[in-house]
């Protein structure tokens, strides 16, 4: 396949254990970097990082190339921003059922940041960690190729006159 999915790659996610977790990719235009995305140190974005070969680990965020999520992580979504609209006062049960209903909407880019990246923050707001597996690396499906390590690879040499 295009991608380069293992057919063993459900099981190695599922066998992680995590609240979500997800492969490796490559951003579909130049430089090419890894979609894994670590906080950069003003806290207020965040920078792709090197984590091909490194097995699982925690990271900021992600791209949603390939990801598993176990069903809990909305469910707790939901309620995260429940409880916080109720801590800041909010009581009208109609009011929070709308909140429920809005808060099962987790997809969408918004401003400048896309829907992966969005989702991110908003597990990182309600504590739920986010991991990738290092170990595996998929092509990123686009236009006019498939985007893979090798496509990365050959881009460095290009820039470095090799």
């Amino acid at each position: 396949d295009a991608a380069s999915i293992p057919t063993d790659a459900l099981m190695r996610l599922m066998g992680h254990k995590k609240d979500v977790v997800g492969v490796v990719a490559y951003q579909r235009g130049e430089p090419f970097n890894p979609c894994v995305f670590e906080m950069s140190e003003d806290g207020q974005h965040v920078v792709p990082v090197e984590v091909e070969g490194t097995g699982l680990r925690e990271v900021s965020a992600i791209g949603m190339h390939m990801t598993l999520f176990k069903v809990s992580v909305f469910e707790r979504l939901t309620e995260f921003y429940v409880e916080k609209a109720k801590a800041s006062g909010m009581e009208d049960k109609q009011d929070l059922q709308r909140l429920r209903e809005k808060g099962r909407k987790w997809w969408g880019a918004f401003e400048t940041v896309g829907e992966d990246l969005r989702f991110c923050e908003r597990c990182r707001e309600a504590s739920i960690k986010i991991h990738v597996d290092g170990d595996m690396v998929i092509g990123h499906i686009g236009q006019p190729q498939v985007v893979t390590g090798a496509t990365r690879r050959a881009w460095k040499a290009r820039q470095s006159g090799q």
